[in-house]
């Protein structure tokens, strides 16, 4: 839009809600870009590449109250850890989706535990995670629309784990 015309350019930089769809490739210019024109507006955030600095993982760091989904279409990078773990310790009350994907070598890390609960998280509704710790937040369960596990270790016990997916009649997908 904004390639058309001033008029149209203006009205795109405008715009905040043209700007909550945000793919990271590997421009963190691209990054920073979007979440300045998004402006106060919840954001769908997709990080498809490695190739970005953990560094710049940073620049979320400020607006984790707006993160709508957080999804990583690729495993995660080693040297992103710390920087995603203190995202995901931050403000995620208005996040509803989350995709996690921790590279092979970082699977079962303990120190890796998402701390999910539903007082942190009160809108979630799918979580899809691969190698890391499920949550144990027995409310977080119980109210997820979708919930796909795979590799991941539990602090539940199998019987409270099935109690919790028993006692949730919003569960759509399970997997």
């Amino acid at each position: 839009l904004r390639g058309v015309c001033l008029h149209w350019s203006q009205f795109a930089l405008s715009t905040p809600i043209l700007w909550r769809r945000i793919d990271v490739y590997a421009s963190s210019r691209w990054l920073a870009l979007c979440l300045q024109n998004a402006r106060e507006t919840t954001m769908d955030v997709m990080f498809h590449a490695r190739e970005l600095p953990a560094a710049d993982l940073c620049l979320l760091l400020p607006h984790t109250h707006r993160l709508r989904s957080l999804s990583f279409r690729t495993h995660i990078s080693p040297e992103w850890m710390p920087t995603l773990l203190e995202i995901l310790g931050g403000d995620l009350t208005a996040l509803e989706n989350l995709h996690y994907f921790p590279p092979p070598s970082e699977h079962h890390n303990l120190s890796h535990h998402l701390a999910l609960t539903h007082s942190r998280t009160p809108l979630l509704h799918t979580l899809d995670l691969v190698g890391t710790r499920a949550p144990s937040d027995m409310a977080l369960l119980s109210r997820l629309r979708k919930l796909s596990l795979s590799a991941c270790s539990t602090d539940l016990t199998a019987s409270d784990f099935l109690s919790a997916l028993a006692s949730n009649a919003r569960l759509e997908v399970l997997e």
